[in-house]
This record gives structure tokens, sequence and C-alpha cells, in this order.
């Protein structure tokens, strides 16, 4: 009977693994609420579902199967995915907290997002002092150098894969497009 209603407790949610030479699609089935607490559960590795797997290099998806087990060490970063039957549940990430917005270097990843800290919290103890393994990052943007950039609602990075951290970000294109508008307006005057 408890296997029965441990199984009633499992959610699935659909996720993107990315590391550092191929990425997966899957099922991660877990009895935690959330992503970030499903990541930074006690097992070394993540089982997936219904999995399918692709290099980088070639683009082309290599590998089908049932399941598959991805040790947490060799994961960058995982995102969610929204599906008919999965709603990410980010919002008690924000409640009560200040946001900060960070680029992350990964290996050969840079993800652009903001980080939510408690109102006393402070992103050198989160980064270098932080019990946790994987980070959530939300309003996420991910640039690699055999990747198109892509947009995320939420990212998970893993902690042990950061290179460096860069905090109060503002964009370059930022920085260009002010100062080619504060041109323009000294032009048009």
């Amino acid at each position: 009977m408890s296997g029965a209603i441990e199984q009633a407790r499992m959610r699935s949610i659909p996720v993107h693994v990315y590391t550092l030479q191929s990425f997966l699609a899957g099922i991660l089935r877990t009895d935690r609420p959330r992503l970030t607490d499903a990541l930074n559960g006690q097992s070394e590795h993540l089982e997936l579902l219904d999995v399918v797997s692709s290099r980088y290099s070639g683009g082309t998806l290599r590998h089908y199967g049932d399941q598959a087990f991805v040790f947490k060490e060799s994961v960058y970063f995982v995102c969610d995915r929204p599906t008919d039957g999965y709603r990410p549940q980010h919002t008690s990430i924000v409640e009560g907290y200040v946001r900060h917005h960070v680029a992350v270097s990964c290996g050969p990843f840079f993800i652009e997002g903001r980080t939510h800290l408690p109102s006393e919290g402070d992103l050198r103890s989160r980064i270098l002092n932080g019990s946790n393994r994987f980070l959530p990052l939300t309003a996420a943007t991910i640039t690699s150098p055999f990747l198109p950039a892509m947009h995320e609602q939420a990212v998970v990075i893993n902690r042990e894969r950061i290179d460096y951290v860069i905090s109060s970000v503002i964009s370059i294109g930022d920085i260009v497009e002010q100062v080619d508008t504060s041109e323009r307006r000294r032009t048009i005057s």
C-alpha cells in the first residue's frame, strides 16, 4: 500500500538536460514540488524516462531509450518544459526575495538571467558557500558556440560547473543601444 501512495505522490517533470557534449530530453520522476528541489535531492544521479539524446556536434538525435541515468556532476544546467500535464512552479522562488541580474559562465555556456535572494542574503554566500548544488535563474538567455541562443523562463545551474559570475549585469548590447539613442537625441537637437 505504501508503494501505491508513494507512486501517487510522484510528479513527472519534462526536462532538457545539458552536459558538456550532449543534450538529453526526458521525464524526471520526483516526489518534490519543484525542479530545483528535485535536483538538490540526495541522489548523485538523475533518472530520466522516455529519453532522447543528441551530441551538439552533428545535431541529429543519437539515441532513444526508455530510461537514462545522468550523473549530476556531469550536468551543466537543466530546464523544465511546460506541457499540458505540467506547469512549472517558479512563483515560490520570487516571493519575498530580491532579484539580481547576473551573467554566469559554465564551460561552453553563458547564461544571463535573474537570481533571487532573500533581502538579507548576498550573491557571494549563495554562489561560494551555498549548500545547494543547483541554483535557479529566471528570465534566462543561454548562448554557446554550438547552439542558437535560447530564452527560458527558468534554468537550474549546477553550481559546481560555474566558472564565474558577474553581478549587476548590464548587457553590452544595452550599452550600445543607450549610446546610439543618446547620439540620435543630440543629432536631432
